[in-house]
């Protein structure tokens, strides 16, 4: 789910990872609060709704995000313009995954 602030920078991103502890929670939840902290920014913010056990074991979530970051770079979106953000388990993927 994107959060795009009027005016922000196109070229920027915030990838955003929803705490739960990989088993609860969702995109939705904390999607105003990453909109705040994109809109603070300047940039877009991507809120991934990655797979939440027990359907997806470990490290299914941590590859979903390590796809999102993929998929951003695939979009011309370098690194030094990419920033992470996440609560709880949100923020404990590593990304060395990617």
């Amino acid at each position: 789910m994107w959060a795009v602030p009027k005016g922000c920078a196109e070229d920027r991103v915030l990838l955003c990872a929803h705490g739960g502890g990989y088993i609860a929670g969702s995109m939705y939840t904390p999607r105003k609060m990453y909109a705040h902290y994109a809109k603070k920014i300047g940039c877009r913010a991507l809120i991934v709704d990655y797979g939440l056990a027990p359907e997806n074991r470990h490290p299914g979530p941590v590859n979903d995000m390590a796809k999102a970051y993929q998929w951003l770079l695939g979009l011309g979106i370098t690194p030094n313009h990419l920033a992470i953000a996440g609560d709880s388990a949100g923020g404990d993927w590593p990304l060395r995954a990617c």
